[in-house]
């Protein structure tokens, strides 16, 4: 997260069952959304859309890691973002949408992103 925190503007978005704050993260993130504060959560595109304003960011340029094929992944790629699919138990895959990269750590990420920048 360090690492990520240092090149990338991070942010949280959660439909209640992630706190940063009370998990000690919270200095790596920029802002955190909450389904509970907006009123609706995700797969809706309102918390991509806020989390692309507030991170100053076209949906060209962001990309959100979750482990939810409908919240994350689906809800991601409607709103226009790049989704990674978080799956450390290395489950199934058995939706007809399919993530953009999926990965079974975070500390993969980092060479995943530079591999889409340098695209």
């Amino acid at each position: 997260l360090e690492f990520l925190a240092n090149h990338y503007t991070l942010g949280v978005i959660t439909n209640g069952n992630a706190d940063v704050r009370r998990l000690g993260l919270a200095d790596y993130f920029q802002f955190t959304l909450c389904a509970e504060e907006l009123g609706i959560g995700k797969p809706d595109p309102h918390p991509f859309e806020q989390a692309l304003r507030l991170g100053d960011a076209r949906p060209d340029q962001a990309v959100h890691i979750g482990d939810h094929a409908l919240d994350d992944i689906a809800g991601a790629q409607q709103a226009g973002l790049r989704a990674i699919w978080f799956n450390p138990k290395r489950a199934s895959w058995s939706h007809d949408y399919h993530p953009d990269a999926e990965i079974q750590s975070l500390a993969e990420l980092p060479k995943l992103l530079l591999g889409w920048r340098g695209n």
